[in-house]
């Protein structure tokens, strides 16, 4: 029988694994390609997105320069086309001498979207519309030069419009597309703002060399103080605070809350509210009010120390009487050094961490000196302020070093046409100033019969004098003015009593006084400790307060004495003590404006954009 013979082997399904492992390869080699080409049309796509994004940035850029540069030209934040310079030629061959943004004629509610965008990408690369007009300068407005173009291949084109609620804030929406077509649209919410030293409740130069602002003093508005190369201090204590709104105000001193705000704050076009005032409508309805107030500090450390002082407050709103919703955070905390003490401090832009941007405006701002280069409010150049000043202001005779109830009989003078009073057309004929001293009837000056000042222009105390420093008012007196104009001491002033605008008009719109000092301003305890001071004062050397009364202005000097002063046992000079009481400080808006077309040494302004919002619109 025939034996069969089976053999095993496995040389057949070696090949069958082998040609499964090929294919399995080849579908991950397959499947890798894919999500390659995939990644780098990702990355691409993304990375075609960030240059759509970069150059819808860069539009809106391009309008805060060309914005800036036109203010800067036409000193001052309008939206006007003031411009007096020549025509600028520009790089793309066209001309410029500025230009103007209109009353809101329409808005940004444009749907749908394609629509919307699809409007927008007609015109030639680098185009801004501001109002029907091209915006093609963008010259540096701090520099003078043109930056290079590094914006690549693309275009853009931006859209502006004015908030027609707020007459200083903008909507910028930029549409942008790449060479490769990929689009992006950006709006941006801004408020414009000018800076200078006569917008804060308080601006400080170099400070002290043991402590620039100390004690328990509210401050309503904006406080910017630079310090020196040195670490100055600001302790900020007990129940201090610096705030944006009015605070306490009429809390101490002889006139009321009801009668300060009625002189502080009025309605100019006649349908309601508080025009010199921002405002914004929150979401509860309520009108809610702002001093615009900012703390900045430069070489300062801020120190917050135990009890309940705050920078800013932590609310939307609050209620202050029954007509007054105030802001409760500030606009803004910039500082170079850490805020050491508490975390009492609150603003827009504080983060969640607790830190707050450093300080923003490099040396932009500079403490004025009466020797900088001074452009009277007619145009004039001057090489010094001090040379205005000393010329354009009419001088007291020497026999009125003082201002004073019980030694200063009732006077005019500068009176150059001679009808009694003094106006600006006595300014305008002698190009100098007025004054005019009534007494009070009764022994003394009192809220109710007190001594009054009728002033226009400059008026200056003559050096001469031998005493050591010009005093206007007298302890526990009350001298109320009326008009505009500058009241300047080549020595220190030394204020005692109450200064307060008469019932009649508005202070700072219609009534307002501007102090002038080379030397120090002295508000002193020893007139009358409730004391309210309602002015613009300027100080080459220090001012100091004394008393717990208010200050209803700004202040600007190289030093403060909140707490008073002494004089040095050693060197003979007044230098700030310690232990004393100090005012509270309340800012008015329109200060800076007003008190300017005075003649007030105002230094350097600049122009500053905050944006609000940023939103990604496509």
């Amino acid at each position: 029988m025939a034996r069969k013979t089976y053999i095993n082997t496995e040389s057949g399904i070696a090949m069958v694994i082998a040609l499964v492992m090929l294919l399995a390869l080849t579908v991950i080699g397959i499947s890798s390609l894919l999500n390659s080409t995939l990644d780098i049309q990702m990355s691409g796509n993304e990375r075609r997105s960030e240059e759509s994004l970069a150059l819808a940035d860069a539009g809106v850029e391009r309008v805060v320069h060309d914005l800036l540069y036109d203010f800067k030209r036409d000193d001052a934040l309008s939206w006007v086309n003031n411009d007096t310079m020549t025509t600028v030629s520009l790089a793309d061959g066209t001309t410029e001498v500025g230009y103007s943004l209109g009353t809101p004629t329409g808005n940004f509610d444009c749907t749908p979207q394609p629509d919307c965008i699809g409007d927008q990408f007609g015109d030639p690369y680098a185009v801004a519309n501001i109002a029907g007009s091209n915006i093609g300068n963008a010259v540096d407005p701090y520099t003078g030069t043109e930056p290079a173009e590094t914006l690549g291949e693309g275009r853009y084109r931006v859209l502006v419009l004015r908030d027609p609620g707020e007459p200083d804030e903008i909507y910028v929406r930029s549409y942008a597309e790449t060479s490769t077509g990929a689009r992006k649209v950006v709006q941006v919410h801004m408020k414009v703002k000018t800076i200078d030293v006569w917008r804060n409740a308080v601006f400080g130069g170099r400070g002290s060399a043991s402590a620039t602002i100390t004690g328990n003093i509210n401050v309503a508005g904006s406080v910017h103080v630079l310090g020196t190369g040195a670490v100055n201090l600001y302790t900020i204590s007990g129940t201090a605070g610096v705030y944006n709104g009015y605070k306490d105000m009429g809390q101490t001193g002889p006139y009321s809350y009801s009668e300060l705000k009625s002189k502080v704050l009025y309605d100019i076009d006649g349908v309601g509210g508080y025009d010199n005032l921002d405002s914004y409508v929150d979401s509860g309805g309520h009108r809610v009010y702002s001093l615009d107030s900012e703390f900045r500090v430069k070489n300062v450390q801020v120190n917050l120390a135990s009890g309940s002082a705050t920078i800013g407050e932590d609310y939307d709103s609050l209620q202050y009487d029954s007509d007054l919703y105030w802001k409760g955070r500030m606009d803004g905390i910039y500082a170079n050094r850490a805020i050491t003490g508490s975390s009492n401090y609150y603003s827009d832009n504080k983060e969640s961490d607790g830190s707050v941007p450093v300080y923003d405006l490099g040396d932009k701002i500079q403490m004025p000196s009466f020797e900088d280069e001074y452009v009277s409010p007619d145009g004039t150049l001057y090489t010094t302020y001090k040379n205005y000043i000393e010329t354009k202001s009419y001088t007291l005779p020497n026999t009125v070093c003082n201002l004073i109830h019980s030694t200063t009989g009732s006077g005019i003078w500068g009176d150059a046409n001679s009808d009694g009073v003094c106006t600006d057309a006595d300014v305008a004929m002698s190009g100098t100033g007025c004054l005019k001293w009534t007494n009070g009837t009764s022994g003394s000056s009192t809220k109710a019969d007190p001594d009054k000042i009728q002033i226009a222009g400059r008026v200056k105390f003559d050096s001469s004098c031998s005493n050591s420093e010009f005093t206007v008012g007298e302890g526990g007196g009350n001298i109320e003015y009326s008009g505009k104009g500058l009241l300047y001491g080549s020595k220190s002033l030394h204020m005692l009593g109450s200064l307060v605008t008469t019932s009649s008009g508005n202070y700072i719109k219609d009534n307002l006084i501007g102090l002038l000092s080379t030397g120090n301003i002295r508000i002193s305890a020893a007139g009358d400790p409730n004391a309210t001071i309602m002015a613009g004062m300027f100080s080459a050397g220090l001012i100091s307060t004394e008393n717990p009364g208010a200050i209803i202005g700004t202040m600007v000097s190289n030093e403060f004495c909140m707490g008073g002063t002494k004089i040095d046992a050693s060197s003979g000079d007044r230098v700030c003590k310690t232990g004393g009481q100090a005012s509270d400080i309340f800012y008015v808006p329109k200060m800076s404006e007003e008190i300017s077309k005075l003649g007030m040494i105002r230094g350097n302004q600049i122009f500053a954009f905050s944006s609000y919002e940023w939103e990604e619109v496509f």
